[in-house]
């Protein structure tokens, strides 16, 4: 049986949400099975939030506690945060990874306050693969910040031996409705991604086999390509959207609010299920 858990997040707004689909359109090309879930703040802009995939050749409906793999570009995500009063917001997903597994962090980030020493840590240059996308685009690197999300995606199934096709493929997937120049664009960031993770590819082997053979860290899981065909990816609001089809509902009354503005947009795109969607203009008149 193979099987890993992969975690990444970031501040809500930085476009990190689009990592939890895109990673699992990627291992479910590759013919596996995924279960993913998603953990925010109620709170639209700023806050930490973080997704979880759980990936296997078995079928899943669960994830478990430890990750296998978790690749974060901001400090926040590895050390945790406070408040202006010195409360603890999150503390951090240093915690969350299973002994011998793999943490792929910032290369500005101070590694020495990873005070762990059974995990295998490796650092990325988010930035510098940023900067030289947008050297060869002619473009500000503002435009491109947000495309940090397919470098946690890229490099993690690069250090999963994944092919680079792959990863293509399951960008034009994700940002099918985008407009090309979008798509190309994130496609230019994971190529750039691949060549960076190749061109310090002997300095990562070197740096893992150290750990290997003084702290026990074991190599990441290279996965094989299970060539099962395209299969369903479904998203928890749409599964519920249809489920009510099928049990007869006809009308869905809401206010809008996550997940509810999901599940009603779904619905309303989708008259097929013969569901009225109505969107009063208060919560009380909800």
């Amino acid at each position: 049986m193979t099987e890993l858990t992969w975690m990444t997040g970031g501040k809500q707004g930085s476009g990190i949400d689009v990592s939890l689909s895109l990673f699992s359109r990627v291992m479910m090309k590759y013919g596996y099975n995924i279960y993913g879930y998603r953990e925010y703040f109620s709170n639209i802009k700023g806050m930490h939030s973080f997704f979880t995939v759980r990936v296997s050749d078995k079928q899943v409906a669960s994830i478990p506690s430890k990750v296998d793999l978790a690749i974060f570009f901001d400090t926040e995500s590895v050390l945790g945060e406070v408040n202006e009063r010195g409360e603890v917001v999150q503390d951090g997903h240093v915690k969350d990874i299973k002994e011998n597994g793999t943490l792929v962090v910032d290369s500005k980030i101070d590694k020495s306050k990873i005070s762990r020493k059974d995990i295998n840590v490796l650092d990325i240059d988010f930035d510098a693969i940023i900067t030289s996308v947008a050297k060869k685009l002619n473009k500000p690197t503002s435009e491109l910040v947000i495309s940090k999300n397919i470098i946690c995606v890229t490099a993690s199934c690069y250090l999963l031996g994944l092919e680079d096709s792959y990863i293509v493929d399951a960008i034009k997937t994700e940002f099918a409705k985008k407009p090309k120049s979008v798509i190309d664009l994130d496609i230019s960031v994971s190529e750039e991604t691949i060549e960076y993770m190749k061109s310090k590819n002997e300095s990562l082997a070197a740096e893992t086999l150290n750990h290997i053979k003084t702290k026990g860290i074991a190599p990441i899981t290279k996965l094989d390509n299970k060539n099962k065909g395209e299969q369903l990816y479904i998203e928890g609001f749409a599964s519920t959207a249809i489920g009510k089809a099928i049990a007869g509902c006809k009308m869905q009354i809401y206010y809008p609010i996550t997940p509810a503005s999901d599940e009603s947009v779904f619905i309303e795109s989708h008259p097929e299920l013969g569901i009225r969607v109505v969107q009063p203009e208060s919560e009380l008149a909800v």
